[in-house]
């Protein structure tokens, strides 16, 4: 059975039937429609799925998993020619920043977006280290660039894209085979599911093995220890799924008081924990842009009595992204730290940088975060690029679509980043039923706002936003940090907001053990989810799809949320009056 349910007494749907057609198959099909935006609720048998913006024409859709007859190209998470300046506004304060007060300086530092994008370190044969990176510890070669001019060749290899994951980059120096690690350097971590597992793996790729799996020395986490073919240390970490299994960075310091103080104020990280170890004389803190189960962290190492390291020549640097690299360099330099290279665009890629030494010596390159993107799309770009230019080439507001061709606006909801949040309105329209307790996934999530505040009204289970750009999810994610941040003052003064649980419990969880973020195209992934859903949401969202990707899109996009949705689903639909000038510039509806 189906019933329609008004959201709002002066709400009412603007479709002419919906019908429910056995089992295994969904039967929808839409009238025309007012411009005025209309909310309608359908409940189907048991479960939930919400959809806010226009849907055109829609039928027979299968109730089974995605089928890879749905196949659709996949469109560009952005596209810039150097020209457009809606999205580099955001990356360029330029040296206007520097008229800005050093106290500004150091506050903006907690507000900037920032995530550790890659590490960097030399090997003697590339080759050789990409089979054992891929085969021992699968990860996947994500591109490999030669510069014979130059002599090098750099490989990027991760467990995800470079736009939303924490990546490594090996750089080959030709004719060298061989480097000095030093004493410094200690170890990158990987989180695995099974730690002996992938020590029997290594073992049988011929691996060496330093460490057998058991309980860390004063912990209960099972670890172990292994080294690459150039003698990098790697520490497994048993750890459950995790959207950034390559985790760690371990680096060694003289002064841990005063690393932490740096990195706090320079480069904006947080003390995630500190914990001393008296029994084996060393001291660790750790420091990162989220918590250590969702994202890459670095680990400062202090080992009682030393001060000085050997660092060797094999380790380079880390890479942070930011929002301006100008005022990033004027919070080093205020921080004590040194700054090796001064913040503005490299010659020929135009991508603004600047690099820097703490106050050990270890090197990191801030790197604007809107070039970093435009960087990574115009590689992608060159190998599509007559395809691309077909596929765009009759739209007539190019500009635009170009840069949010998804309506992956900054502040798609009217929200601002860094401000405060007001409740968004389509909250009161929802019910508690349909969230407490329950497994969510929010489907074109933008910068998180909206799915962060059903977690913290409705007290989910769990809730996942997935958005088809890299950036928003960092939105997100640091939306979700300020958050915490906040919270955690607060509970110094026994005021901290937490997520009851479910059925009135009095069991209390924190923000991020209820919510998360990750990049994927939802129309065109072929990754499963390992879990099905309670609550589906997808506001704002199959107008883009449509625009897109036309009628197929939609089709694909109901049948991955079927095959996702536990039994019951209850359907919203909004149309909104700007759907009648966007179609002009959709080149499936042309």
């Amino acid at each position: 059975m189906v019933r329609i349910i008004p959201m709002a007494s002066s709400i009412r749907p603007s479709l002419s039937t919906l019908r429910f057609a056995g089992a295994s198959r969904l039967g929808f099909s839409f009238a025309s429609f007012t411009p005025s935006r209309r909310l309608a609720c359908f409940q189907l048998a048991s479960g939930f799925v919400i959809i806010s913006t226009c849907l055109m024409i829609l039928s027979c859709i299968p109730a089974v998993p995605q089928s890879p007859s749905f196949g659709l190209k996949a469109s560009k998470l952005l596209r810039g020619d150097g020209k457009t300046t809606g999205v580099a506004a955001a990356g360029n304060a330029a040296q206007a920043s520097t008229t800005a007060s050093p106290e500004n300086v150091l506050e903006w530092v907690k507000q900037d977006k920032r995530r550790m994008l890659h590490v960097v370190y030399r090997v003697g044969d590339l080759d050789r280290t990409i089979k054992f990176y891929t085969e021992c510890l699968g990860m996947k070669l994500l591109r490999k660039r030669d510069i014979p001019e130059e002599r090098y060749t750099n490989a990027f290899l991760g467990y995800g894209p470079e736009d939303s994951h924490f990546v490594i980059e090996l750089t080959y120096n030709y004719g060298v085979d061989k480097y000095d690690i030093g004493t410094a350097f200690g170890h990158f971590g990987i989180a695995v599911e099974d730690v002996a597992k992938t020590v029997e793996l290594v073992k049988a790729k011929g691996g060496k093995v330093t460490r057998e799996p058991g309980p860390v020395k004063g912990g209960k986490t099972v670890i172990a220890f292994i080294e690459d073919p150039d003698g990098y240390k790697f520490e497994l970490l048993e750890r459950g799924p995790t959207p950034e299994p390559l985790c760690q960075v371990m680096l060694r310091v003289g002064d841990l008081d005063r690393s932490i103080t740096f990195y706090e104020k320079a480069f904006g990280m947080e003390l995630l924990r500190k914990r001393d170890n008296p029994e084996y004389k060393y001291t660790i803190a750790m420091m990162g842009y989220g918590p250590e189960d969702k994202s890459a962290v670095l680990e400062l190492t202090y080992n009682y009595g030393v001060t000085e390291y050997d660092k060797g020549n094999a380790y380079a640097q880390i890479a942070i992204g930011t929002d301006d690299v100008y005022k990033t360099a004027e919070a080093i330099k205020l921080s004590g730290g040194k700054i090796t290279r001064e913040p503005g665009p490299l010659p020929g890629l135009n991508t603004k940088i600047t690099a820097c030494l703490d106050p050990d010596g270890w090197k990191s390159v801030f790197v604007d975060n809107v070039d970093f993107l435009k960087e990574l799309d115009s590689r992608k770009g060159k190998e599509g690029a007559e395809e691309g230019e077909q596929q765009h080439g009759q739209i007539s507001n190019k500009k635009r679509k170009e840069i949010f061709p998804y309506g992956n606006y900054k502040s798609y909801y009217g929200y601002r980043i860094g401000q405060e949040m007001e409740e968004d309105a389509r909250l009161k329209v929802f019910k508690k039923e349909w969230f407490e307790g329950k497994d969510c996934l929010d489907i074109g999530c933008n910068s998180g706002i909206m799915t962060i505040q059903i977690a913290k009204k409705f007290c989910c289970q769990s809730i996942l936003g997935v958005d088809i750009d890299a950036n928003r999810i960092q939105d997100a994610y640091w939306h979700a940090r300020k958050i915490l941040r906040s919270e955690n003052a607060r509970k110094t003064l026994g005021k901290a907001s937490k997520l009851e649980g479910a059925s009135g419990s009095s069991e209390e969880k924190d923000l991020l053990d209820t919510v998360s973020f990750r990049k994927e195209d939802f129309v065109n992934s072929r990754d499963p989810h390992k879990n099905h859903y309670d609550t589906i949401i997808c506001l704002s969202v199959s107008k883009w799809i449509h625009l897109n990707w036309g009628d197929d899109g939609l089709i694909t996009l109901f049948t991955r949320v079927w095959s996702l949705l536990r039994p019951v689903i209850l359907i919203t639909i909004a149309i909104p009056s700007s759907f009648h000038f966007i179609i002009l510039f959709s080149p499936a509806v042309n």
